[in-house]
């Protein structure tokens, strides 16, 4: 018979709106009010969050231009929420997303207020063992299960004395018997799973754990050797100090995490339905959407809505019951389904009871945390509230996206094309003798030789003669040095690992103009013009305030 095992590990959670209440159910502080925006504030604990949000997605750099450019990104957001008022969009669909991002707040709520409230700071000596032992790195093998007690089973053959690496190629099943069979080589202590890093630093070399539990799967773990390193300063210590006590910090929390999601939920001793979970899963896997057309997201998501058959369930049915307290009670399809389009799109496809355990955990906490009255943190509402207004402005985006088309004024594809660096752009040719060598003792040779007698450059083997091309098609690894290269004079350069000898005859430069790039530059501006134009309206009729001061004072922790 098949069972579902369900997936109760979640690693970090974000739990946001934690830094300032002293009660979770009386107070909340959203920090200083940064910008108007029709009266409407824009506060610090908004910008922040969606700020750490939009490096974490875009990998751009913090900085204060950054900064600065993600409170205009707000204050459009919020022009925009205006206009879906004034198009009516408060609809069931708007209601439908403020609950689901009420249960995700309330369920990190839970998390938080159950679990990180009691979480210390990692003391002096934690971080100072833990900083020793980033300067230190062992070499490791593995022996990886699924199954727990298939890797107890292992343990106790070790402890009888059988050998770890014939055990490897007896586990991994190996053509022929293989030495390194299990060898993962070097690890460090900041670079692997949490658990399996805090196992392996406790082994002297030649040392094997017991099987411990990582986010993978289970290991029994042994450390062939150490590479140490002999120089650990004070100074060095000093220095790095607060990036280890965080690193750490996240390491206890993650562990910590893990642990009191497993406890919690395996005390509330969940039965699965095994026919109802079937039926669904044969449902969801033939109305899943292709993962192709979604590979430029940074997460592929699935939306309830692209399930079109699973509307012909029976949203009441029950898919697992668990009990809390003296109270059974049921996790239905719905409240799979509310949680859906924040599971990754493999653990679904693949995985499906795993995905169901998962959202198992998040509907029981967000419940829980209603039950213990986290509800009435003000925060919950601030973070629905704010939330909502960044969907409504993006569903403006979506329907400004497929109104016609507004003709772009001769004055906004000027300003595009400077906006857009075309105005920097240039096309370079150039007229060269370019030489592959094998060698620079070879390039050198021949460059001492064309020097000598120029004109014997045509008879050198495998020169090439190239008469006003564009350097950037033609040589691309080669263009910065023939755009740099002194005229008439041979040079040896190597892109790379390989060598040439170039000598440049001739070369021109042309800058690019907007009649040159008209029609590149209106295709650019085109999918975007509409929301443009309506932003450009909508801030010259606002009334928009921005207290520089106290947006002044995020900057003071910005090199930080």
């Amino acid at each position: 018979m098949k069972r579902y095992v369900f997936a109760t590990l979640i690693g970090v959670i974000l739990v946001v709106g934690c830094g300032r209440e002293a009660d979770p159910a009386l107070t909340y502080d959203p920090g200083l009010r940064l910008a108007t925006v029709n009266g409407e504030p824009v506060y610090e604990e908004l910008f922040e969050e969606t700020y750490a949000n939009f490096l974490s997605r875009t990998g751009f750099s913090d900085t204060p231009r950054q900064r600065y450019y993600h409170l205009n990104t707000i204050i459009d957001m919020y022009l925009l929420y205006e206009e879906a008022e004034r198009r009516g969009l408060n609809d069931e669909i708007l209601e439908d997303y403020r609950h689901r991002t009420r249960m995700r707040t309330l369920r990190n709520q839970f998390l938080k207020n159950e679990f990180l409230e009691g979480l210390p700071m990692p003391e002096d000596a934690e971080t100072r063992l833990a900083f020793y032992r980033t300067k230190q790195n062992p070499y490791v093998r593995q022996l990886f299960f699924l199954d727990e007690a298939k890797a107890h089973r292992y343990y106790e053959r070790l402890e009888a004395g059988e050998d770890f690496v014939d055990l490897a190629n007896e586990l991994y099943r190996t053509v022929s018997y293989d030495s390194l069979a299990g060898y993962l080589g070097e690890i460090s202590y900041f670079g692997v799973d949490d658990v399996f890093a805090e196992t392996a630093y406790t082994l002297n070399a030649g040392e094997y754990s017991k099987p411990v539990r990582t986010r993978q799967g289970f290991v029994i773990i042994r450390v062939d050797n150490w590479n140490f390193n002999p120089i650990v300063t004070e100074t060095a210590y000093i220095n790095q100090r607060e990036k280890t006590r965080y690193f750490l910090y996240q390491r206890n929390y993650a562990i910590g995490a893990d642990q009191f999601i497993r406890e919690y939920m395996s005390g509330l001793n969940p039965q699965p339905n095994l026919e109802n979970l079937d039926q669904v899963q044969q449902v969801i896997r033939r109305n899943m959407p292709d993962q192709q057309e979604q590979m430029f997201l940074p997460q592929p998501v699935i939306r309830e809505d692209q399930l079109v058959g699973i509307h012909t369930l029976d949203p009441m049915m029950p898919l697992v019951t668990y009990t809390v307290g003296d109270e059974t009670q049921a996790f239905r399809l719905k409240d799979y389904l509310l949680w859906i389009d924040t599971l990754p799109y493999q653990e679904v496809m693949f995985r499906f009871d795993a995905s169901v355990g998962r959202a198992l955990m998040w509907d029981v906490f967000a419940k829980q945390s209603v039950a213990k009255g986290y509800d009435r943190n003000p925060f919950v509402d601030f973070n629905a509230n704010a939330a909502s207004r960044f969907f409504q402005a993006s569903r403006v985006q979506q329907m400004l996206q497929f109104e016609p088309a507004k003709p772009v004024t001769e004055e906004d594809l000027s300003t595009a094309f400077d906006v857009f660096g075309m105005a920097t752009l240039k096309e370079s040719t150039a007229t060269y003798w370019v030489i592959p060598t094998a060698s620079n003792q070879e390039a050198m040779a021949v460059r001492d030789s064309i020097t000598e007698d120029p004109a014997s450059i045509v008879s050198v083997p495998g020169a090439r003669f190239m008469e006003n091309v564009d350097v950037h098609e033609a040589h691309p690894q080669l263009s910065v040095h023939v755009l740099r290269a002194i005229k008439d004079m041979p040079f040896v350069v190597s892109p790379g690992t390989d060598w040439y000898v170039i000598k440049v005859l001739g070369r021109e430069l042309t800058y690019h103009t907007l009649e040159s790039r008209r029609e590149e530059v209106k295709e650019l501006l085109q999918p975007s013009y509409n929301e443009f134009v309506l932003l450009r309206e909508l801030r010259q009729q606002a009334a928009i305030r921005v207290d520089t001061l106290a947006f002044e004072k995020l900057m003071h922790y910005y090199p930080n």
